[in-house]
């Protein structure tokens, strides 16, 4: 069986582009994957924060109830009635609902990258299979140029000889079954 230097080429071509199909969906897959690793740990960090900022408003209800009772005792008003119990409710009152805010919006950022680091690893399964169809593609359409074009010898048919790829395989299939006689 000889092939000639244009299907060789061809053939080549194709193996060359399946190399490349599969390294670059490697690559886009391994870009993916490290995204989805960045968005957990920004997501992390998004609850973090929230945190954070909710243990910075109970310091400041706490120092504003600190300065309240301190005013109040500095009058020699009595801190546990009267406008003393109402300020200090009203200022408690204030800063857990901040504090929610906090947590809630930190929890908000975090589901945010949770779901992009979903995405992300999503999107590095599709670019392997990409990769991998890829390569399929390359090769098949080398090789089916390579038939189609008579470039392997017999089986190809056309310039290189014979009745071409399919009609060799009947008669082959034909013979095998006493069937005798050439579809050429």
């Amino acid at each position: 069986m000889c092939v000639d230097p244009i299907t060789a080429l061809s053939v080549g071509s194709g193996a060359l582009g399946a190399a490349g199909s599969l390294m670059s969906g490697g690559a886009n897959a391994q870009a993916a994957g490290l995204a989805a690793q960045v968005a957990q740990v920004n997501a992390k960090m998004a609850l973090d924060q929230g945190e954070g900022r909710a243990a910075q408003v109970d310091q400041r209800v706490a120092q504003a109830q600190g300065r309240t009772r301190a005013a109040f005792g500095a009058g020699n008003i009595a801190i546990g009635s009267g406008s003393s119990i109402v300020d200090q409710t009203i200022s408690a009152t204030q800063g857990n609902t901040d504090r929610q805010l906090a947590l809630a919006t930190g929890l908000n950022q975090s589901a945010g990258q949770h779901f992009q680091a979903g995405q992300d690893l999503m999107k590095q399964s599709q670019d392997q299979m990409a990769g991998i169809f890829g390569a399929g593609t390359a090769l098949l359409g080398s090789l089916t140029a390579g038939f189609r074009g008579g470039g392997f010898g017999g089986l190809g048919g056309g310039a290189g000889g014979g009745g071409g790829f399919s009609t060799d395989l009947f008669n082959g299939f034909a013979h095998g079954f006493g069937l005798g006689g050439s579809y050429t």
